[in-house]
C-alpha cells in the first residue's frame, strides 16, 4: 500500500529546503514550490493552478 508523507507548517519554516530530511530516501518528493519556479520559468500564466494541477496528476500516480 503506497504511503504519503506530508510536511506542514506556516511560511518561511524551510519546509521546501529542509522537508526532503524528513522522508524517506527512497521516495518521490513533490514540491510545490519547485513546479511553481519551472512553470514561470517557462511563461506560464496562471501558475498556482498549474502547479496544483500538476500536484494533483502526482497524487493520483500514488493511489
Amino acid at each position: 500500500m503506497p504511503q504519503l508523507f506530508i510536511i506542514t507548517g506556516p511560511q518561511g519554516v524551510g519546509k521546501s529546503s529542509a522537508g526532503q530530511d524528513f522522508a524517506p530516501t527512497n521516495i518521490d518528493i513533490l514540491n510545490h514550490d519547485a513546479l511553481f519556479i519551472h512553470y514561470r520559468a517557462k511563461g506560464e500564466l496562471d501558475l498556482q493552478e498549474l502547479s496544483n494541477l500538476k500536484a494533483n496528476d502526482f497524487l493520483l500516480k500514488i493511489e
